[in-house]
């Protein structure tokens, strides 16, 4: 991690301490100022240096929207900082590109899958019974792809894709575990009940609890590699050895069952990828086991319904209406497999099956059964695609780093409720 963050700029050391002294003194302008126009008026004041700084370096401003993605502090802030952000990163980029900067094209085949997708996505939404909800989701697509490109803009090297790995950990730590110190806003704030069981399920600043467990599953893996390869300063080790521990906990009291399944399949994945490095394997072995020690034994209970369901011994409506529902979703793209039923109208047709609403909690039932089975084919493969690419840097003999990170970022699940992604190739 020693280094750049981009050719030529200031040390990451440096960087990380002028972020935090910005930051507090942000956060003071916000806790000693009084609401309204002084204390925005007093925080674009502040800001004003900042943006001087970073004009010419684009790079930091994709650093500071993957973070605040990943940790949700966006929800404290009065304006839309992240849309923001997105408009400032690219009226930045545009103007690196103009002064001589290249645009990385990634590969041509994942290219035009995900150009092909887009357009059927768009085209869905001429089926659409509630226009604005669709346009909504297509923006979520939409926005997903911009993330996309920069990623692969600010990745272009070995060494600047695990600074956005590191980037993404830190917003991550700070989602998991700031919550316990300072709360979210009482608009955010959502109350996670199990009534059952009469324990409130943490849920980070995502205000919904499963999705939260998702991303713990996706961040793990990061922490271990990090772990791997951070050896300086000596403290950083141990440091991520205890986050990492503490995610595993925290993961846990988020009471999701579908995450829970995710970390199986982790320790699964780490038993045979990392069979052959021994502290990878160990270490992530060892927090996974002490996470499951210290986890409450209400998250047990309610483990075990799921074998109730199997075994037709439970009433669980959640579990019940999920299957139910991915059930229709399967129907609807059986019954309309070229077009599918258009985006978003899924909550209009299950009506028509059983007799409550619901949506689909699975991200490729819900495309084959909204957008067609064209649309899940493409998903599918881009999936394939790019374990293919990632398979084949696991498999690199002469290169342990690249061989490595092909290991860790196989280990990364692709939960069915969460988008595809695809990471760029790595490269020196």
């Amino acid at each position: 991690m020693n280094g750049d963050l981009h050719p030529g700029g200031m040390p990451v050391g440096r960087v990380v301490l002028y972020a935090l002294i910005l930051a507090a003194i942000l956060a003071a302008a916000v806790l000693l100022l009084p609401p309204g126009l002084v204390r925005l008026a007093a925080m674009a004041l502040l800001l004003i240096p900042f943006v001087f700084v970073v004009f010419d370096r684009p790079g930091w401003i994709f650093y500071m929207l993957l973070f605040l993605s990943f940790s949700n502090i966006y929800i404290f802030f009065p304006l839309p900082v992240v849309k923001l952000t997105v408009l400032a990163l690219i009226a930045l980029f545009a103007v690196s590109v103009v002064k001589g900067r290249s645009v990385v094209i990634h590969d041509l085949p994942f290219t035009m899958m995900m150009a092909a997708f887009f357009l059927l996505a768009f085209q869905s939404i001429a089926f659409a019974r509630d226009a604005g909800s669709a346009l909504m989701r297509f923006g979520y697509l939409a926005r997903y792809m911009i993330y996309l490109f920069f990623l692969v803009q600010f990745s272009r090297t070995r060494r600047e894709l695990i600074h956005v790995l590191a980037v993404i950990v830190v917003g991550g730590v700070v989602d998991c575990f700031m919550p316990f110190v300072v709360s979210p806003p009482e608009t955010m704030a959502s109350l996670s009940l199990l009534w059952n069981q009469a324990v409130l399920r943490f849920e980070g600043y995502n205000g919904e609890a499963n999705m939260f467990a998702f991303s713990l599953n996706f961040l793990i893996p990061l922490q271990l590699f990090l772990f791997a390869r951070l050896r300086r300063p000596w403290f950083l080790r141990p440091l991520m050895l205890a986050v990492t521990g503490g995610t595993v906990f925290v993961l846990f009291l988020s009471f999701s069952r579908g995450a829970f399944v995710g970390l199986v399949a982790l320790f699964m994945a780490l038993l045979f990828i990392e069979r052959r490095n021994k502290a990878i394997l160990v270490t992530g072995l060892a927090l996974l086991v002490a996470g499951a020690i210290l986890a409450p034994a209400a998250y047990w209970d309610r483990i075990g319904s799921m074998v109730e369901v199997g075994n037709s011994m439970t009433d669980d409506t959640s579990i019940l209406s999920r299957l139910y529902t991915m059930k229709v979703a399967l129907i609807l793209g059986l019954k309309n497999p070229v077009f599918g039923i258009g985006l978003e109208n899924f909550l209009f047709y299950v009506n028509r099956f059983i007799p409550f609403g619901n949506v689909v909690h699975n991200s490729l039932l819900q495309v084959l059964a909204e957008i067609g089975v064209i649309a899940l084919g493409l998903v599918v493969a881009m999936i394939v695609y790019n374990y293919r690419i990632i398979m084949s840097l696991a498999r690199k003999k002469d290169d342990g780093e690249a061989a490595q990170m092909g290991r860790i970022l196989f280990i990364l699940p692709v939960h069915p409720d969460s988008p595809v992604d695809s990471p760029p190739r790595v490269r020196r």
